[in-house]
């Protein structure tokens, strides 16, 4: 099935879908999903329909929704049923980012595995960043941002980074066609760091300290 049926099949399948302006989800009504506040949706390199909600997540194969959940004591199951992000990376994998940490999905054995990150944390991961060399940064709450290696599922503190930020709050990271960095930060800034990262400036968009930067494209 093209990736653009498959898309256009869940489009009809959530028909009646009300936008909650005010806290950016969706809010769908239905019995089919494990939740009705949806935080995130993606659609992976196989063509199945991702949907990341506050109670789960479910996967949309153009007939029928499976859900995951959390379960204690299974490893391959979802760190936490808060979805907060999705990455497609360059190599097709699906990364998730849960209430209690990053995880890689593998269709094959259809089970999630886990990154490890230092001092056996367990951040709040809400969005995911893969720049042009490959590397994957993962953006937390309260912890920064974090490099993660897709080979050792080992997660690695940016701690130059988080000083350029000035927080350990960031809520979305971004990297253009010049390689530029460009870091929102909950106050309404945005740091752009020089593609070398040794240099960076502060861009206020905002006199209210009161506005947020969801998203960057």
């Amino acid at each position: 099935m093209k990736n653009s049926t498959l898309f256009y099949a869940f489009l009809f399948f959530c028909c009646t879908i009300t936008v909650s302006h005010a806290q950016q989800h969706l809010w769908y009504n239905s019995n089919k999903l494990s939740c009705s506040l949806i935080n995130k949706i993606t659609q992976d390199s196989y063509g199945f329909i991702w949907i990341g909600t506050e109670n789960g997540l479910n996967k949309f194969d153009g007939w029928s929704v499976t859900q995951y959940f959390h379960k204690d004591g299974n490893y391959g199951s979802l760190l936490n049923n808060n979805v907060q992000s999705f990455l497609n990376d360059k190599q097709g994998n699906l990364w998730i980012g849960t209430g209690r940490g990053l995880q890689r999905y593998s269709e094959y054995n259809d089970v999630f595995y886990s990154v490890k990150f230092p001092r056996n944390i367990h951040p709040d991961v809400y969005n995911l960043c893969q720049l042009h060399t490959g590397e994957i940064w993962a953006v937390t709450e309260g912890y920064g941002i974090f490099s993660v290696n897709p080979i050792t599922m080992v997660a690695k503190s940016l701690s130059h980074i988080n000083v350029m930020c000035g927080t350990l709050y960031p809520q979305y990271v971004f990297e253009d066609h010049l390689h530029r960095l460009w870091i929102a930060k909950p106050n309404g800034v945005m740091v752009m760091t020089t593609a070398d990262r040794k240099r960076y400036k502060d861009i206020r968009l905002s006199n209210s300290n009161e506005q947020m930067i969801v998203t960057i494209s």
